[in-house]
């Protein structure tokens, strides 16, 4: 008999939904979620300005720039909890769940003391719908049949007596490339997320470099699978040079090509030169045969 603390326990997931579901009926205005990420990097209440994105020619722009939306904020009532400065835009930590869900909604917003409508973005965060969801980052958009193949995946190599044990599968809205599912089990959950199961992932896998093997979704909220690793000017850099070194090696190859074609022709010419002059040689013989033969009917025409 298992208990709660045996490493296999099951957790009590649908005690914690008759809580969701108790502390969301009694006050209809709570937002009641699963928690995202660990605390201090949920970013659900977070909207960004990426329009509003640092200014070499002016340094004092995104400064102004907050202070400016922290104003009109205060006078539309919109309380904030905090602001950022950073590469993506100036970011406000809302308040309310419902003001950040308003003007996400309205794509952009016409701000004063701004010459034109600014655009407005969630902070880049996978929202959760089930407890222990996982995700599989990285999917290809050009590939359509990538749901359908991940699940097939997840379906055969997932078996408790035969059936399997993936749950429900679903997109994200807000992250295209995600393929979101969750298990039966916890022990079907601690299966999928196992080092055995990351290595059989990437070498079935292997001809999609941009799968991402599956992580909990707190876990990809938490590290932040989207940021950028290293100097993205060196990157493009390196990559100027790779395209260069290749560019000049298909250059020395087309050259190499065309002093092969162009050695063949000669080649050719030279050939079909001999073959004219074979020929002419020839005719010219059948020609003076052809005089011999009528000198020697004529003298024997006379005799």
């Amino acid at each position: 008999m298992s208990t709660l603390l045996d490493a296999d326990a099951e957790p009590r997931c649908d005690l914690l939904l008759l809580w969701f579901m108790a502390l969301s009926k009694y006050n209809t205005d709570w937002d009641i979620q699963w928690t995202p990420a660990k605390h201090g990097t949920d970013k659900q209440l977070w909207i960004r300005f990426p329009e509003l994105k640092d200014d070499s020619a002016n340094p004092s722009f995104q400064s102004e720039s907050r202070d400016k939306l922290l104003h009109w904020a205060k006078t539309k009532a919109l309380p904030v909890c905090n602001s950022f400065l950073g590469k993506g835009g100036v970011t406000l930590l809302m308040a309310s769940p419902h003001h950040v869900d308003t003007m996400v909604n309205a794509g952009t917003i016409l701000i004063p003391r701004f010459p034109s409508p600014l655009r407005v973005t969630r902070g880049q965060q996978i929202e959760i719908c089930n407890a222990f969801e996982i995700v599989i980052m990285g999917v290809p958009d050009d590939y359509e049949d990538m749901d359908q193949l991940l699940k097939e995946w997840i379906t055969q190599n997932f078996l408790i007596d035969g059936k399997s044990t993936l749950a429900g599968y679903r997109a994200s809205p807000d992250e295209p490339e995600a393929f979101i599912f969750h298990m039966t089990t916890w022990k079907a959950t601690k299966a999928v997320l196992s080092q055995s199961t990351r290595k059989l992932f990437k070498a079935d896998f292997a001809k999609y470099p941009t799968l991402i093997y599956p992580r909990t979704i707190h876990e990809v909220n938490t590290t932040g699978v989207w940021k950028i690793v290293g100097n993205i000017h060196s990157d493009f850099a390196k990559g100027a040079e790779s395209m260069n070194d290749t560019i000049k090696a298909l250059t020395r190859r087309i050259d190499s090509m065309e002093d092969r074609n162009q050695k063949q022709h000669e080649a050719t010419h030279l050939q079909l030169a001999s073959i004219t002059s074979t020929l002419q040689n020839i005719t010219q013989a059948v020609t003076a045969l052809d005089n011999c033969l009528v000198s020697s009917q004529r003298t024997i025409l006379a005799q």
